[in-house]
């Protein structure tokens, strides 16, 4: 179906809008047309919510497009964040944090909709069986011990250090992140301080910061003695 661009509707996104990307699929649609339709879903006054294909959406405005080709998912909220999910993470352009973030969240989704498959698309009434986050994950060409290594690294690392990580090199370093998830929260925060000041990686600042609390140590025990003697 064709959907008029001003009637789409898109909230807040599970991933970063890439800006180059959007302009490769621009020069694309220019050259062979739209492929591939956007999902959106109905909702009221005759408008509609992207479910997935912003970056589509978004090159066709940069090409002032004002309708779009499109298919409609009718399914509940949990359903279509499923869906949104499972297109990103078939995109391979996700960092490691991300594809942690969407695992474990989809792994949530999934206990929810246990029992309850049902969904439609394009009008067309459809029971499919849900995949499992790991057979997901397999789909996307994440292996099950890296799936396993990136869900721990979403659920172990506090919010607010993914958020100070998020866009620098450590958010693609699954070796970093994991080292990152071992450490309590609050050292978690402290060495995300250390990374935004320009610590090179995670393990030099641990071992920098260690090497600091054992110097002190041993200039308050010498200070001890020195008080001790005189």
């Amino acid at each position: 179906m064709i959907v008029e661009i001003a009637r789409i509707q898109v909230g807040q996104r599970k991933r970063k809008l890439d800006e180059a990307k959007v302009r490769s699929l621009a020069e694309s649609f220019e050259s062979i047309g739209q492929l591939q339709p956007i999902t959106v879903e109905q909702c009221e006054y005759g408008n509609y919510r992207m479910i997935a294909g912003l970056h589509r959406l978004e090159a066709a405005k940069l090409l002032g497009w004002e309708s779009i080709e499109a298919q409609e998912f009718e399914g509940d909220a949990v359903a279509a964040e499923l869906a949104e999910i499972d297109e990103n993470l078939m995109r391979n352009d996700l960092t490691v944090l991300e594809q942690g973030e969407h695992l474990a969240r989809r792994q949530e989704l999934v206990g929810f909709k246990q029992g309850d498959n049902r969904f439609t698309i394009g009008r067309r009434a459809t029971v499919a069986p849900l995949k499992t986050t790991l057979e997901i994950a397999k789909d996307a060409g994440i292996s099950e011990r890296s799936a396993h290594n990136r869900i721990s690294v979403a659920r172990n690392i506090v919010p607010e250090v993914k958020d100070a990580i998020r866009d620098t090199e450590i958010a693609n370093s699954t070796t970093q992140l994991l080292e990152l998830a071992r450490l309590a929260p609050e050292k978690q925060v402290e060495v995300a301080k250390g990374i935004a000041e320009g610590a090179s990686s995670i393990a030099e600042f641990i071992k920098s910061i260690d090497g600091q609390k054992r110097e002190a140590r041993r200039t308050e025990r010498i200070d001890k003695i020195n008080a001790a003697v005189e």
